[in-house]
């Protein structure tokens, strides 16, 4: 059955000229065949991630597992809390070096490995 052909829209066109703007060199000049191959391929890939996909998705999800593993380990006013309630807070020391202060000069005593 032939397909008919539908006029192009003017929002495809632009479409269109946004994507082969940002094509790769190689794809651009990339016979039909090989474009083909290139369909095949990726369709073999996606086809190859269906079992994957259906094996994790028995897994629960990291928010799940980490309220099952680490509740068990909250303090009892904690966990009453609840983890959505609570707020991570990252603590870092702030190491500032003074203009004009270096390391000692290396001398052939100091590389030796010490002995005990």
């Amino acid at each position: 059955m032939a397909q008919s052909k539908q006029p192009v829209r003017a929002l495809d066109k632009y479409a269109d000229a946004f994507v082969a703007t940002r094509l790769p060199q190689w794809l651009k000049q990339a016979s039909p065949g090989q474009i083909n191959k290139l369909r095949d391929c990726y369709t073999a890939h996606r086809n190859s991630h269906e079992p994957l996909d259906k094996a994790l998705r028995s897994l629960p999800t990291p928010q799940a597992y980490a309220l099952k593993v680490f509740t068990p380990l909250l303090s009892k006013s904690a966990a009453t809390l609840g983890f959505d309630k609570m707020q991570w807070l990252d603590v870092r020391r702030r190491l500032d070096v003074p203009v004009g202060i270096a390391d000692p000069p290396m001398s052939s005593d100091t590389c030796e490995p010490r002995r005990c």
